[in-house]
């Protein structure tokens, strides 16, 4: 402690315990000897009338897990600390590596930030801590993720009702969209090329999907909505080569004439 080596602090705390109901003072207690047998006393035996001073080191410990990469451990280490500027930089890395794991795959990473997520979401306590901005962007990262894993299931229109809140459903409704974005948090707005791309091959499917069943309203619907990303996107600065060759291609078939 007194070389601020919190690399071995790190090391000396059981990290890998959930997080509960209760809230982050159960971690808290914990690491200062409330229930680990082999690491509990670790730092409690050094000040046990100072929780406090228990609580600094672990929050400069998670400082030094974030920067040597081990993001998960720095969140963990930040909600057991605590404290509101603790909790709220926990979040604030949470939402950083959910942009990073939208993309459904097989990856651990994705699985175990996803869990995370819908831990704190569960824990009043921290919800009850975090910034209303920081709420905000965790609670659309989350719908993100949902977006993502219908896009994977092929359930096009389910998906599409977890973009509506960001994307425009039809020309009437692209203002207040655009005017949205600039207030977008700035993890949110990483992930906006990214929900954009998918946005527009989840209508087009959708659209397929209604042709087949013959659902003319269905088509016209997602035909304007179409017309309405298209207006959006022309508006806000996020434009992508890839995005302007997904809109060429589907324009194709989202033009097509309704009997």
């Amino acid at each position: 402690l007194e070389t601020n080596n919190y690399s071995d602090i790190i090391d000396g705390i059981d990290i890998n315990s959930t997080i509960t109901s209760s809230g982050a003072s159960q971690g808290v207690d914990d690491i200062m000897g409330g229930n680990y047998e082999r690491h509990g006393g670790f730092l409690f035996q050094f000040c046990p009338d100072d929780p406090q001073f228990c609580l600094r080191v672990v929050s400069e410990a998670a400082k030094t897990a974030q920067i040597r990469g081990n993001m998960y451990t720095a969140v963990q280490l930040n909600l057991r600390a605590g404290s509101i500027e603790c909790t709220n930089e926990a979040v604030n890395l949470v939402n950083r590596q959910l942009v990073q794991v939208l993309m459904p795959s097989n990856n651990e990473a994705r699985k175990n930030w996803k869990n995370m997520a819908e831990s704190i979401a569960k824990n009043k306590k921290i919800i009850g801590q975090i910034s209303k901005e920081k709420a905000q962007a965790f609670e659309q990262l989350r719908y993100l993720l949902e977006f993502f894993d219908l896009c994977q299931e092929r359930k096009w229109e389910n998906a599409l009702q977890y973009v509506t809140w960001l994307l425009p459903e039809n020309e009437t409704f692209v203002g207040p969209c655009a005017s949205r974005y600039r207030y977008l948090d700035a993890n949110v707005r990483d992930a906006f090329p990214l929900v954009m791309e998918n946005a527009v091959q989840v209508l087009r499917e959708a659209f397929v999907e209604s042709k087949k069943r013959g659902d003319v309203n269905r088509m016209s619907q997602l035909q304007k909505q179409f017309q309405a990303y298209i207006t959006l996107f022309s508006s806000i600065p996020v434009q992508t080569a890839k995005l302007a060759q997904l809109i060429a291609s589907i324009e194709v078939t989202m033009v097509d004439v309704i009997p």
